[in-house]
């Protein structure tokens, strides 16, 4: 073509800021890498290395001792337990409760729908550290505390989940079906499961993503709300060992180590349907 340099490539890409550009990125991917880099050798140091000066980078003696000792000094197990469980219900729970809102938000017009909506967006600006006491106050009115389901509790039906769902609704499912369905009989709830879920499993996708992180990352709430250290979560968990009069430094790293390995695992496993949910909405609108 005369108007650029290749197909689809305007002139003003030139090799020298196309070189530039994919510096900038190796830099950017050099410095969020580094630090899990250097965290996953560390725990295979012994504590004199770990504070040597200048410090190694490839352990001269690699050691599983902080491991051993994570598992047979601190409740871990229980730590990866208690997270699971409160990751799986509040996902189950969010994945139906955020998609049945967002649908009712985004495809039906009731009577203070707009004034329910902006009352969800509202939320959002309150943080959480003053629902605590709230909140604690009615785990132990319901029984709840020290189980999976007061730690999940709190993030059963997150506002922002319920705004990423009605947005992703609003862009991906046509009114046209949706009557055409009606017209042909079927029921609301029919249509929801049958022709809105699917539509919009992308963006499923991407909330159950969203969840994931907001639920597992949470750090506070675990601490407040568990009897014992054994009814932390693995954050809250690896928290503690760094907050001890004496930190043992080594399973501290190995714990963090551990608890990094399920959102890596995760984000990678579901990379491809996570870059789909996100750009599908912004591709139909």
């Amino acid at each position: 073509m005369m108007g650029a340099s290749r197909v689809g490539m305007p002139n003003y890409v030139t090799p020298a800021s196309r070189r530039a550009v994919y510096g900038l990125l190796i830099v950017a991917t050099a410095a969020s890498v580094m630090p899990l880099l250097w965290l996953m050798s560390s725990s295979f140091k012994t504590v004199g290395e770990i504070f040597r000066f200048p410090p190694t980078f490839i352990p001269e003696a690699p050691t599983a001792r902080n491991y051993e000792l994570l598992f047979q000094t601190m409740p871990f197990l229980a730590w990866v337990g208690n997270s699971a469980s409160a990751l799986f219900i509040s996902l189950l729970v969010t994945i139906v409760t955020c998609t049945a809102a967002g649908y009712a938000f985004a495809k039906f017009r009731f009577a203070g729908s707009a004034a329910l909506y902006l009352t969800v967006l509202a939320t959002l600006a309150i943080p959480f550290a003053v629902l605590l006491t709230t909140l604690y106050k009615q785990m132990i009115d319901f029984g709840f505390t020290g189980t999976p389901l007061a730690l999940a509790a709190p993030f059963l039906t997150p506002p922002l989940g319920v705004i990423i769902m009605r947005q992703y609704i609003v862009a991906s499912v046509p009114d046209e079906i949706l009557d055409a369905a009606r017209i042909d009989g079927a029921s609301e709830l029919r249509i929801f499961l049958l022709i809105v879920t699917p539509l919009v499993a992308p963006g499923i996708g991407s909330l159950s993503v969203w969840a994931f992180f907001h639920v597992y990352s949470q750090y506070l709430w675990p601490i407040v709300i568990s009897i014992t250290t054994s009814g932390f979560t693995l954050p809250a968990g690896v928290g503690a060992l760094a907050s001890g009069f004496t930190p043992a430094y080594g399973v501290t790293l190995a714990a963090a180590v551990m608890t990094a390995i399920p959102p890596l695992l995760l984000l990678f496993l579901v990379r491809n349907q996570v870059t789909r949910g996100l750009t599908t909405g912004a591709l139909k609108g």
